[in-house]
C-alpha cells in the first residue's frame, strides 16, 4: 500500500488522518489521503495526484507514518519515496528511521509541484522485518505543507557466475628475412616457431610501419 489506493491501511501516524473533504487541512498537525494538495487548503498550490498523502505539518517533529515490513535477514535494501511542495515557504526535511535508526535526511527544496524522490539503503544485518518510520524535522507552522506518495522497499540481487580462465604460453618467433633490395624486393616472414591455434591471432608489423 506504498501508493495509499488503500487508504492508512498498513500504516500509523502521529497525525490526525481526517478524511477527504475541501480545506480539511486548516489546522498544523493534520493530514489526509487526497487526489490533489490544494484540497487540503485552497490557497495552496495546485499539484495533482492519485491517493498521496497530504500534510500540514505538526508543531513537533512527529512521525508522518510508519509501517512494517518482513525481510530477508541476508539481504540488502533500496527505500524510495516521491515528495511534493504545497507551498513554496519553508520544505519539510524528512528523516528515515529504519528499527529506530537514521538512514539519512532530505530537505525537499523543490518549487511547489516538482515531484522529488528520495532513495535511501539498509541491511537487514540480520533483523527480519523492519520498522519504517518517516519524520518531518521541519516545525514551522507557516509553509511546510507537502504530499508524499510511492513507498517502496526492494531488495537488492546479488547476482554472480563463474568464469574460467586459461593463461597460454605465448611464444614469438621469426626467422630474420633478409634485406630487401632492388634484385631481391620480395621476402617471405616466416613464423614457424610462434604460438599459433585457436585463440590467437597473428600481426606483422615494422619499426616505421
Amino acid at each position: 500500500n506504498g501508493d495509499f489506493s488503500q487508504g492508512m491501511a498498513g500504516f500509523t501516524s502521529d497525525y490526525n488522518v481526517v478524511p477527504a473533504v475541501q480545506d480539511a487541512l486548516a489546522s498544523e498537525g493534520l493530514a489526509s489521503i487526497m487526489n490533489n494538495t490544494n484540497m487540503g487548503i485552497s490557497g495552496w498550490a495546485d499539484c495533482p495526484g492519485s491517493s498521496m498523502m497530504v500534510f500540514n505539518a505538526a508543531a513537533s517533529a512527529s512521525d508522518m507514518v510508519c509501517f512494517q515490513v518482513n525481510v530477508n535477514p541476508t539481504s540488502s535494501y533500496e527505500f524510495s519515496m516521491e515528495t511534493v511542495n504545497a507551498h513554496l515557504t519553508s520544505p519539510p526535511i524528512f528523516q528515515f528511521n529504519f528499527n529506530g535508526i537514521s538512514i539519512g535526511t532530505f530537505t525537499a527544496g523543490a518549487p511547489p509541484c516538482n515531484w522529488q524522490t528520495y532513495t535511501g539503503f539498509w541491511d537487514a544485518n540480520g533483523e527480519s522485518s523492519v520498522e519504517i518510520c518517516i519524520t518531518n524535522l521541519n516545525t514551522e507552522w507557516f509553509g511546510n505543507d507537502y504530499a508524499i506518495d510511492n513507498l517502496r522497499l526492494f531488495e537488492i540481487c546479488n547476482v554472480s557466475d563463474e568464469v574460467e580462465v586459461i593463461v597460454e604460453s605465448v611464444n614469438a618467433s621469426i626467422s630474420t628475412p633478409p634485406m630487401i633490395t632492388c634484385e631481391n624486393s620480395e621476402v617471405i616472414l616466416n613464423g614457424v616457431g610462434s604460438t599459433f591455434g585457436p585463440g590467437f591471432e597473428v600481426f606483422w608489423t615494422t619499426l616505421d610501419g
